[in-house]
């Protein structure tokens, strides 16, 4: 299976490609507010490098959210354009599921990216389960169990936190192990999962 895999939901700009179910080209970087400028040419690059065309994937697979709005919504788009044409599914993905398969933590634990203000989105997870619904909810209802997550160390500090990078390597893994179940065959149905309303006037 050949899967084309973004990451636009924080700072974190990142995309990758597997051929063949194997993760083969990874190209990402955590500079702030350049995914417009940087995910198409990370895009060219590695259809280049590996000789590989739109039309030979199986699907795009996109980090949906929750996370930052103009972050979904340039990957988000980005996604749609390769998939409409080439007639390709879309896999949209939990990113905060996506943080937690790198985490070998097997007891209750938070998965948090940082949102706005004083407020995370946040899931509690389980041996990689989820045991909660995403929410955006205060920095202090972090509970006292393990907490990993994204863009909160320069806000608070917890003793318990772990920050891990998100990746579009762990899209591509979990598109590819679910894709069967995930894939949307109708484009204009699949949305960013933003959690929290934006305000245009801000």
């Amino acid at each position: 299976m050949n899967i084309l895999a973004l990451e636009t939901s924080t700072n974190v700009c990142s995309v990758a490609l597997f051929k063949n179910s194997k993760l083969t080209e990874i190209r990402e970087t955590d500079e702030a507010r350049i995914h417009s400028k940087k995910l198409p040419i990370f895009i060219n690059e590695i259809l280049q490098t590996t000789e590989l065309s739109p039309n030979t994937l199986d699907g795009i697979a996109v980090s949906a959210g929750p996370g930052s709005y103009t972050g979904l919504r340039i990957g988000m788009s980005i996604a749609k354009g390769l998939a409409y044409s080439s007639d390709l599914p879309i896999i949209p993905i939990n990113t905060l599921q996506s943080l937690d398969k790198q985490v070998a933590e097997k007891s209750e634990h938070w998965i948090a990216i940082y949102s706005h203000k004083n407020l995370v989105f946040a899931q509690k997870f389980c041996n990689q389960r989820n045991i909660s619904e995403p929410n955006c909810i205060p920095f202090d209802e972090l509970s006292n169990i393990p907490v990993f997550g994204y863009g909160i160390s320069k806000y608070i500090t917890l003793v318990n936190y772990t920050e891990i990078l998100p990746s579009s390597r762990f899209i591509g893994e979990i598109a590819i192990e679910n894709f069967t179940r995930l894939k949307e065959e109708d484009i204009n149905s699949v949305r960013p999962f933003y959690l929290t309303e934006f305000n245009l006037t801000k």
